[in-house]
């Protein structure tokens, strides 16, 4: 390592499992090269990928050692080689806050991540952060309000005047989902255990428990059932949400927190078409991603939908936060 170049704390996944091991240690920063920038990080969100990282559920996942972090918010503390920060910041220059992609080239997954004082980054991994936006709440709400977005329209090509039913409505993502479509002009029933904790978007946002999923969401709709579905859940719900289907319901399935295996009628699947998506957001173009997250984080600029921040650490306590952060209401940030 060059003389001239600092080091500083970054956290290392040591050992994966059920009880992760999680070190703090220093590690070399190292030099930009002519497409990429250095950055501080601001705030991390710690997200349920990361967790899955770390209890080695992830089977693409590099072997530990890996320092983990799949997304941040970060301020560039050195420009590009030729002196400015291109391409998605176009005339940003050195002390830009910026939204950094990780995921979209690995980060915390096969390479090392953003959950690091410093780390470098490709200019195309970086989204500017509109003016005034408090960089807790673009960590907290990126992430969500991305894959949210990308569902929604991309993957379910949602249509105003349509019925969304949004599992897992107290989620980062459920709750994206959740003022997206609103916003968008669909009717919008968001099922949660917990339904008093789903947020309110308008008279067009219903909550309802998952004790009685399908047979709420059939009656909510007067037998019609759910045009879209964002499924957050998995497990026996993704079954229960299916009954609760239109015909040629597009049913996106984003998470697994319910659990990674169910069981599906497949008659019922064919009678109704039921259209059974996957989503993977490292699988959407960087250009796609840099154009969504663009509109997401002006939404939080402009107070469109909240995300909800659980619990604040500082980096160094990065292990007790992951280990917390699954229990935590909200989301759990890292900062620096």
């Amino acid at each position: 390592m060059p003389a001239d170049r600092p080091v500083n704390l970054a956290v290392v996944l040591a050992r994966a499992g059920n009880e992760p091991q999680i070190e703090i240690v220093d590690q070399a920063v190292d030099r930009p090269g002519p497409d990429e920038v250095e950055v501080r990080l601001v705030a991390a969100d710690i997200a349920p990928l990361d967790r899955q990282i770390a209890a080695g559920r992830l089977p693409l996942a590099a072997a530990p050692p890996l320092r983990l972090g799949t997304t941040a918010v970060a301020r560039v503390v050195s420009p590009a080689a030729d002196g400015a920060v291109k391409g998605a910041l176009d005339g940003a220059l050195d002390g830009a806050l910026v939204c950094v992609l990780g995921e979209l080239t690995g980060m915390g997954i096969t390479r090392p991540g953003t959950f690091a004082e410093r780390f470098t980054v490709r200019r195309d991994q970086l989204v500017a952060l509109p003016g005034g936006l408090d960089p807790r709440r673009a960590a907290a709400g990126a992430g969500g309000g991305l894959t949210a977005r990308l569902a929604l329209f991309d993957t379910a090509a949602l249509a105003p005047d349509e019925t969304v039913l949004v599992l897992g409505g107290t989620g980062a993502v459920g709750r994206a989902a959740i003022s997206v479509a609103a916003g968008h002009g669909a009717r919008v029933i968001a099922a949660a255990r917990t339904p008093s904790a789903v947020p309110q978007a308008g008279p067009a946002v219903t909550p309802i428990g998952l004790a009685n999923l399908a047979g709420d969401v059939l009656e909510l709709t007067g037998g019609a059932g759910a045009d879209v579905i964002i499924d957050c859940v998995g497990g026996p719900v993704l079954s229960a949400a299916m009954r609760a289907g239109a015909f040629r319901c597009r049913h996106v399935v984003l998470g697994y927190t319910a659990g990674m295996a169910t069981e599906i009628v497949i008659g019922a699947l064919m009678a109704k078409e039921h259209r059974l998506m996957g989503f993977n957001l490292m699988t959407v173009a960087g250009e796609r991603q840099r154009a969504v997250l663009a509109d997401v984080l002006a939404d939080l600029a402009q107070g469109r939908f909240e995300p909800a921040i659980g619990a604040v650490y500082d980096l160094p306590d990065a292990s007790s936060a992951l280990a917390r952060a699954g229990a935590t209401v909200g989301r759990t940030l890292l900062t620096r």
